[in-house]
């Protein structure tokens, strides 16, 4: 399969922004992305511009739809105590009022923002036919997001990636889930304590339903549902046993602060860097540290063979081939997992012997990750690069890699 096809095949990814964007960091994201999937930018006009005013404003309107009936039925009585409303015409027309306004202002309230709902929606539903895409959604756009989800009955996705969401903390992933299994996959909420746009939502959550402040403390909710990470470079802690983790809170206070002056918020998780490192690998299902370390080990042996440090070199080479990596089935060893697969093309060995082949697979595997991964960084330097390098980028994930080392070192005996 070619670069281009193995595209095509992937998934598609639904990036979602938030308030006072135009989805500018699309392109960032979209340079890590590409390679491997097939993203898609969702776009609404709508609170591109004081978005946090105009979600204060609903607030606001709200506020005078509950009290103007009651302010009309004061003024009424006092009417009525001075003689000027003593018909039942006069009560009659009161209660007709009162139950109008209450059925029909609330509506023409929230009508830009279900506006903006509805447009989001009618982006996304071409790509929920066949099955579920990802999605990566920025403030507002998580909460379109969980909105989609929890409204509409064709909505669903795959892995979810909120970056400073404004949903409300305990929204209830699990009785979505409960009811419908196949609505969305598994939840990666990255959060920091320190985003004033998020924390400024207390003001504004009572009057919009699923609205809050996800994107500044975490999701709640039991220990089967909810996992915490302490830091983002920090392996998940194990889940409970027999239980289905659905969301992981990721806190990266620190990591990505967003700056102080609001004029932007949880800016530092709409970079290549961050997608790169920690969303591309989630959404291939692959824990975002054990990536890392993979890269880490595979960063190491390059250098000690550029500076022909042979001790160096063997002791990065032994820490790949006999550490357990979850991405090789049930977590096994990359020796155990390599010798498995070589044994079933055991008939094109030509007479070399399993240690030998794995040897030069061990080496040509760590070279592919290593050429892929500094392609990829000329790429957001903004380098140019040649369409053969361009299509070695998918070589990143590491089961391609691997099958592109194995295949490589069989047909060159």
């Amino acid at each position: 399969m070619t670069s281009e096809q193995y595209r095509r095949a992937s998934k598609a990814v639904l990036l979602i922004h938030g308030i006072d964007s135009d989805g500018a960091w699309y392109r960032d994201v979209e340079l890590i992305l590409r390679p491997h999937f097939q993203p898609f930018g969702v776009y609404y006009k709508q609170y591109r511009k004081r978005g946090e005013f105009l979600l204060l404003l609903e607030a606001i309107a709200l506020i005078v739809v509950v009290c103007a009936p009651f302010l009309v039925a004061a003024g009424a009585l006092t009417l009525a105590i001075s003689g000027r409303l003593a018909t039942p015409l006069g009560y009659f027309a009161l209660v007709v009022f009162t139950l109008v306004w209450w059925r029909f202002c609330p509506f023409l309230v929230r009508r830009y923002r279900m506006a903006a709902l509805a447009s989001v929606a009618g982006q996304v539903s071409p790509h929920m036919t066949d099955s579920p895409p990802h999605i990566i959604a920025h403030s507002l756009g998580g909460y379109f997001t969980a909105s989609l989800l929890k409204r509409y009955g064709w909505a669903w996705a795959d892995r979810i990636v909120f970056a400073g969401c404004a949903v409300k903390r305990d929204f209830d992933w699990h009785g979505l889930w409960k009811h419908q299994p196949t609505k969305f996959g598994y939840v990666r909420n990255d959060f920091t304590q320190k985003d004033p746009v998020i924390r400024m939502t207390r003001l504004i959550e009572w009057a919009i339903p699923d609205f809050g402040r996800a994107g500044l403390s975490g999701f709640e909710g039991p220990a089967k549902v909810i996992r915490n990470f302490a830091h983002p470079t920090k392996s998940c802690p194990a889940a409970v046993k027999g239980s289905h983790a659905l969301v992981d809170n990721v806190d990266c206070t620190g990591w990505g602060d967003p700056p102080p002056d609001l004029s932007d918020h949880s800016v530092t998780f709409l970079t290549a860097a961050h997608a790169g490192r920690f969303w591309l690998p989630y959404l291939w299902g692959i824990d975002p540290a054990e990536y890392y370390k993979l890269l880490t080990v595979c960063e190491a042996a390059r250098s000690a063979e550029e500076i022909d440090d042979e001790p160096e070199l063997v002791r990065a080479e032994d820490e790949l081939l006999d550490s357990c990596w979850a991405w090789a089935d049930e977590g096994e060893t990359f020796q155990t997992y390599v010798n498995t697969i070589l044994e079933r093309k055991r008939d094109r060995w030509r007479g070399r012997s399993r240690e030998e082949l794995l040897g030069r697979v061990l080496r040509e595997f760590w070279r592919i990750i290593e050429r892929a991964r500094t392609t990829r960084q000329r790429m957001m330097l903004g380098e140019k690069v040649t369409q053969l390098e361009n299509n070695q980028i998918v070589d990143l994930h590491p089961r391609r890699a691997l099958s592109t080392a194995i295949r490589e070192v069989l047909a060159s005996i």
